[in-house]
């Protein structure tokens, strides 16, 4: 062990932790993490779009970033095959393996790992309806910067120096999910704020939601295409877990899914939700239909049908 195994190894992923946990308290955090990981900034982006492939029986795959901060009109890419391979910026190779090439979170620099890469698979929503809907009121939708939610935290009382434990539940059955909620948990514990996910089974989980033995649950539901979200926030809904009752969101839910002028009421609706706030919203998913290159054409899936429009689809079947 002593020979061959890696020295120092313990010590170091001590050191990274604590670099991580400690970040949001640094006058400047990513000087503070480049310090403590001996690390070089190579880029700083958003992602643009994530492309996958198998090729030899093995998952190949390459995310495109998109500029921002003084990186803005600039391009990234990095090349994976379950690790990140090597990286480039405005068409050049800047890193390849043996050097780690690691993609960080710009706000809790936590890793995001290549299974976790989502663009084009979900869009983050401000509000229940989809963003490729037109009733979505993108000008509504509010910009995040962690310094703006410590500062609300603190303002709502919520920096007293006493520690207030919080429960986050999921379904331990979907690992993706696990690793999300366990993502918001840590982004989340500010201030007084403690949060832990507990990953119950399904049948638990449900129980658990039923009797309202929970402070927080990261789930999912699937909207029909009207975007009625009473059986979630609506009083007495059949997924209002939280047991959420306000006159004024029925009354705005009822007008919106009976109004002739949706667009006027669903900005009304989400205007009112983006001040109560009784859910929060983080994507919509959005599934991807993989084929061999060129075997198919003209195909249509839709969320309930992967088949549809099956008599219009091509099949090439010759090499």
């Amino acid at each position: 062990m002593k020979q061959y195994g890696v020295h120092g190894i313990v010590t170091r992923s001590q050191q990274l932790g604590a670099a991580i946990r400690t970040v949001k308290t640094a006058e400047d955090p990513e000087a503070h993490f480049l310090s403590f990981t001996e690390g070089y900034k190579l880029f700083k982006g958003k992602i643009a779009d994530v492309l996958r492939e198998t090729r030899a029986g093995f998952n190949f795959g390459r995310v495109v970033l998109e500029g921002i901060g003084e990186c803005k009109g600039r391009s990234a890419a990095v090349e994976f095959q379950n690790e990140n391979l090597t990286a480039e910026v405005d068409g050049k190779i800047v890193a390849t393996v043996p050097d780690l090439i690691c993609l960080v979170d710009t706000e809790t620099f936590s890793p995001v790992t290549t299974d976790a890469l989502l663009s084009g698979n979900a869009l983050a929503a401000a509000f229940p309806i989809s963003p490729l809907s037109a009733l979505y009121p993108e000008d509504l939708a509010p910009s995040y910067r962690y310094e703006d939610a410590v500062e609300a935290l603190a303002d709502a009382g919520g920096d007293t120096g006493q520690r207030q434990a919080l429960t986050l539940l999921v379904n331990e059955e979907n690992s993706f999910r696990v690793a999300c909620a366990s993502f918001i948990a840590e982004s989340l514990s500010l201030l007084d704020w403690q949060i832990t996910v507990e990953a119950l089974p399904w049948e638990a989980y449900l129980a658990a939601l039923a009797a309202g033995e929970f402070d927080l649950y990261y789930g999912e539901v699937r909207l029909t295409a009207d975007w009625d979200i009473a059986d979630l926030v609506g009083s007495g809904g059949s997924l209002n877990y939280g047991g959420y009752a306000n006159v004024v969101t029925d009354a705005l839910i009822q007008a919106f899914t009976s109004s002739t002028d949706r667009s006027y009421a669903a900005r009304q609706l989400c205007a009112h939700l983006l001040g109560t706030t009784p859910i929060a919203p983080v994507c919509f998913q959005q599934d991807t239909l993989l084929t061999h290159e060129g075997v198919a054409q003209g195909m249509s899936p839709t969320a309930t049908s992967v088949f549809f429009g099956l008599e219009n689809w091509t099949i090439h079947l010759e090499p």
